[in-house]
């Protein structure tokens, strides 16, 4: 009998490059066979830099940015850590130790190095999310009357669960709190929002905002940093002025030659996708809560980024169920793919005032793009056979 084939539910680790950036990338590579250093006079290194600007131009208008406000990094991890150091070097140069205020269910590119702010003696507070998941906007408001704020970091849609955070009720909480000036500097991951809905990044008040080439169907390795004019932050490289100095290094040209057209294609499919993407998470969402005993979806109660369902399969282990999914031919995962393979229960669900146990039951399927009607149908039949056997293997 034939092996089934793969289902891919992971869209949340990465995505596939769609068809569109493929055969731009394909054309520029039959088109540029060399590729010059972008920093270069010659003509190969104007080439690479019309490619860089052309890349930052499209990146900029997915957000009705400015050119000038995109700076382009390795991926989210490093536009995250360049936020959190530029942020805090920019604190420690004015001889400041204001906190940092960062939310329990930040992704581990934040909350990681958020940790190693309290070795420089900066305060780090962890604001406290509800059990859907979004921040306690109470606790902000007096942490900020109490001490006010150098940094806040709020991702705005949960890898785990997809719970968005209410960016509006933070953002009034920040202006009505009576504090020093400068007002605390906004950080938003918006990694997995970003190609799901429209963001706005003039209007939005956010200060700085993290996005993935390889999240939003474009090629892995490349990100970028939005930084908001007047929000500048201290560099962590030295030794170049690219990218006007925030992030010295030779530019990647052909990588963000494609980020830069899964942005423009991004933008065209995000309230199609949005619509379709929702649909098929429901439907997959009610098969599996009907044909699992005591299942149950992670975040339902609050708004959710479409495509992105976190399922507790209860007397389960997370980890088991995904590796038994794998031989079934489904790709899950269990918490975010920068933690894969460790042991200990989702951090972000015991945020969420689950149990040890009940934190570590917890699978998370996402949905892209080319997910199909028949795609989830089919993964609905073979989710609960796996969650049948695992559920019985230790129970033994």
């Amino acid at each position: 009998m034939p092996e089934p084939s793969r289902i891919y539910l992971d869209h949340n680790a990465t995505t596939p490059i769609c068809p569109e950036v493929r055969v731009f990338m394909d054309r520029l590579r039959d088109s540029f066979p060399l590729i010059g250093n972008a920093s270069s006079p010659h003509a190969e290194g104007r080439r690479a830099r019309r490619l860089v600007e052309d890349a930052r131009d499209k990146v900029a208008a997915l957000f009705a940015a400015e050119p000038r406000d995109v700076v382009f990094t390795s991926g989210a991890t490093e536009a995250n850590n360049l936020a959190i150091w530029g942020c805090a070097l920019k604190e420690m140069a004015t001889g400041h130790r204001r906190p940092f205020l960062v939310s329990a269910t930040e992704h581990p590119s934040v909350s990681e190095p958020a940790k190693l702010l309290t070795s420089y003696g900066i305060p780090v507070t962890t604001l406290p999310v509800d059990k859907n998941g979004a921040v306690d906007v109470d606790f902000l408001r007096d942490a900020l009357r109490r001490a006010g704020a150098a940094m806040i970091c709020v991702q705005h849609a949960n890898h785990e669960t997809g719970v968005l955070q209410p960016l509006a009720a933070i953002l009034a909480t920040i202006r009505g709190a009576a504090m020093a000036d400068p007002p605390p500097h906004l950080h938003v991951d918006v990694v997995q929002s970003c190609g799901h809905m429209a963001i706005d990044f003039p209007r939005s008040g956010i200060d700085s905002m993290a996005i993935s080439g390889h999240k939003i169907y474009g090629p892995s390795g490349v990100g970028a940093l939005l930084v908001r004019v007047g929000a500048e932050l201290v560099p962590l490289l030295r030794g170049g002025l690219q990218e006007r100095g925030r992030r010295p290094g030779t530019e990647n040209a052909a990588a963000l030659a494609g980020f830069g057209e899964a942005c423009r294609v991004v933008a065209n499919h995000v309230a199609g996708d949005a619509k379709a993407l929702a649909a098929l998470r429901d439907r997959l969402e009610a098969a599996l809560l009907s044909r699992c005993p005591e299942a149950a979806a992670v975040g339902a109660g609050a708004q959710r980024i479409p495509g992105t369902s976190c399922i507790r399969f209860s007397g389960t282990e997370a980890q088991s169920v995904v590796a038994a999914l794998d031989l079934a031919g489904v790709a899950a995962a269990a918490g975010s793919a920068c933690a894969s393979g460790s042991p200990e229960p989702s951090a972000v669900l015991r945020a969420m005032h689950f149990s040890e146990q009940e934190s570590a039951e917890g699978v998370r399927f996402s949905l892209g793009r080319e997910t199909s009607i028949d795609i989830v149908d089919d993964a609905a039949v073979r989710i609960p056979a796996v969650v049948r056997q695992v559920r019985e293997f230790l129970n033994v």
